[in-house]
């Protein structure tokens, strides 16, 4: 289980190939093009978990969405597993605030 919630959150590419190897193959995100289909796959393949709150604090700060935008749990999930696997994909690591 990985679990987004907390005060921040930081994850690596060798982290995940420690813990879960399928999903540092499944989690990166590359290239151009929609993702909805492969941050769908994750949700539905793995437990990931996050705090509602935590989740509304981490997706705030980006300024793509307003508080009454992220009402939806279920949505705001999809929206930090897409922010996370793309920060995967392009970096190697990611890191969430919820400051």
């Amino acid at each position: 289980m990985i679990d987004i919630s907390g005060t921040d959150f930081f994850i690596t590419l060798d982290e995940l190939r420690e813990s879960n190897p399928q999903l540092a193959i499944d989690w990166p995100i590359t290239g151009p093009g929609s993702a909805d289909s492969q941050v769908e796959y994750i949700l539905s393949q793995y437990d990931i978990t996050c705090d509602a709150q935590d989740a509304i604090a981490y997706l705030l700060p980006y300024g793509a969405w307003e508080e009454h935008e992220l009402t939806d749990h279920n949505e705001n999930m999809l929206k930090l597993i897409w922010i996370i696997g793309g920060d995967l994909g392009e970096q190697g690591e990611a890191y969430l605030s919820g400051y």
